[in-house]
């Protein structure tokens, strides 16, 4: 996957796709594997924007059971076997509990009805995949037996809990790229840090974009029969490129969650917590759950929402918004005694709202607009709201997208081909001397059956079980292989070094030296992208 903007001008694509984080990674390789001409542009880096800033939750639908919508659950539960199938080395099962409070509608009988009617709904759920990564049924559990797995929760009024499993992403940024990955070694053209800054109607009927190569300084004209806009929280303002339009701007949530020191030791664990902010409402009062995640020997702790009022790009979240949601999680698990110096990191990022009302309701589907009747014919906006359900988003825009260009192209197969870095009968990796590499169990879950092509950038003598030289190898297959351009670039979307938090300054300074070396840096700009990524950690002051 090599970096090469200047490729972008040499024809005339089928689908320009606007945006690199998850959906638009999926519409890419949607398109692509139906035989498409495809190029990607991303005016930051692939994965920067809210597709990394996530609770790395793929959900099964369980919550939709409340309001009787089985074909969400449906679809939800389709998606969350699709991720487990084609990429297992990133996503994997999770036991999930609920303490309960209460009698009733509240209390077991009536959940252990609920797990019931989850299993029925999900009796497929299992098709097709390796018995690693087949989950189990729900199940009600005693009292005793929910204090014992969420130590120090608030044990007033609890009654017993239910355990159910969905999945959890290792590494939301990584499954980007191996939805980029797979698509580039089908055919796609991509380039990072180059963004869209015009967009019109060409003689012959496609539309033309100006993209501007952020890193070169250089702007490309790029043809395209059909752009799809999958730019999140920049879909309007890309969407405005075309002109004046009549289609409705959507309004944005501000939601981010918390990685802290561990919490829980196997589940993720929902805890009921009195608030105005929550999922489905933002302003209305009530009981809302927090989710509590084991994530890479730390927990993380979200999901919580403001109603934002800024910029579509400016996702700043406060000291003081970090403070609510703390005081929120201690009061429902008061051994918690969370503090702003157990906060390692912020994840931050924005949802669409179902309407620019007053009334703060979480868009529950996505969109897929045709901006023809707007007057930008050949323009697609895709509006995504779970990660969860991206992949299907995409097969359906690329079912519009087909129809646009009056082609009958083969059904979508990206629900059962396997992604990078899962696929069968991979070489065996070895380091440059030609023995075989031990390297850390980290690696297999970041790159799967690719983890070869990183222990390939060892340098001789280097020993895969050492963290410095492993780190030294990641950096630069990164930047010769994944077009990293930054230390960011490497430190949160490549690598994993720092998404679960600081990782300590000889890694990074080793991250930095890697890749000063391999992109020519002046020790000025070194110690620029250091303090860039340093800036990221802790709360935001």
């Amino acid at each position: 996957m090599k970096r090469d903007p200047s490729a972008l001008a040499e024809r005339l694509w089928d689908v320009l796709v606007v945006g690199g984080g998850i959906h638009g990674a999926c519409v890419a390789w949607d398109a692509v594997l139906r035989g498409l001409a495809v190029c990607l542009v991303e005016r930051s880096d692939f994965a920067s924007g809210t597709s990394a800033n996530s609770m790395k939750i793929v959900h099964g639908g369980l919550r939709y059971l409340q309001d009787g919508d089985y074909r969400r659950m449906r679809e939800a539960i389709g998606e969350r076997r699709a991720l487990l199938r084609i990429a297992p080395h990133l996503v994997h099962p999770l036991p999930v509990l609920v303490p309960l409070r209460g009698r009733g509608l509240r209390g077991r009988a009536a959940l252990r009805m609920a797990l019931l009617v989850n299993d029925l709904v999900g009796l497929d759920r299992n098709a097709g995949l390796d018995p690693a990564h087949r989950l189990p049924g729900g199940r009600a559990v005693s009292r005793p037996e929910c204090l014992r797995l969420a130590p120090g929760l608030d044990a007033a009024g609890v009654t017993g809990g239910a355990v159910f499993h969905d999945a959890r992403v290792e590494d939301s940024e990584r499954l980007v790229l191996a939805f980029l990955r797979s698509a580039a070694k089908a055919g796609a053209q991509l380039a990072n840090h180059a963004a869209v800054t015009g967009l019109r109607r060409d003689r012959d009927g496609g539309l033309r974009a100006v993209v501007h190569d952020r890193l070169a300084d250089e702007r490309i004209a790029v043809r395209a029969r059909i752009v799809v806009n999958a730019a999140g929280p920049w879909v309007d303002e890309v969407r405005a490129l075309a002109g004046p339009g009549r289609a409705p701007v959507p309004a944005f949530a501000r939601a981010f969650n918390v990685v802290t020191r561990p919490l829980f030791a196997d589940h993720a664990v929902a805890l009921s917590t009195p608030g105005e902010s929550g999922d489905g409402a933002l302003v209305r009062r009530g009981a809302r759950y927090l989710f509590v995640v084991p994530w890479r020997g730390q927990s993380l702790v979200g999901t919580w929402y403001e109603r934002h009022d800024g910029r579509s790009g400016d996702v700043h979240v406060t000291e003081a918004d970090v403070v609510r949601l703390l005081r929120a999680v201690n009061r429902a698990c008061p051994a918690a005694s969370l503090r702003l110096e157990d906060v390692r990191l912020v994840h931050g990022g924005l949802l669409p709202l179902a309407s620019t009302g007053g009334d703060g309701l979480l868009a529950r589907r996505g969109r897929i607009l045709d901006h023809a009747d707007d007057g930008a014919r050949g323009l697609l906006s895709v509006v995504g709201v779970k990660s969860t359900t991206a992949r299907l988003m995409a097969e359906r825009a690329v079912d519009h997208v087909l129809a646009r260009l009056g082609r009958r192209g083969p059904a979508s197969l990206t629900a059962v081909v396997p992604l990078h870095g899962a696929e069968a009968g991979a070489p065996a990796e070895s380091s440059p001397s030609g023995a075989p590499a031990e390297a850390p169990a980290s690696m297999t879950t970041a790159y799967g059956s690719a983890r070869g092509e990183v222990l390939a950038h060892l340098r001789r003598g280097e020993d895969a079980a050492d963290p410095v030289a492993v780190v030294g190898a990641q950096v630069r297959h990164a930047i010769r292989a994944e077009m990293a351009r930054t230390l960011a670039d490497v430190v949160f979307r490549r690598s994993g070094l720092g998404t679960a938090g600081d990782p300590g300054p000889a890694l990074l300074d080793a991250a930095a030296s890697a890749a000063a070396e391999e992109l020519g840096w002046t020790l000025e700009r070194r110690r620029a992208e250091l303090e860039e990524v340093d800036g990221r950690f802790g709360v935001p002051r």
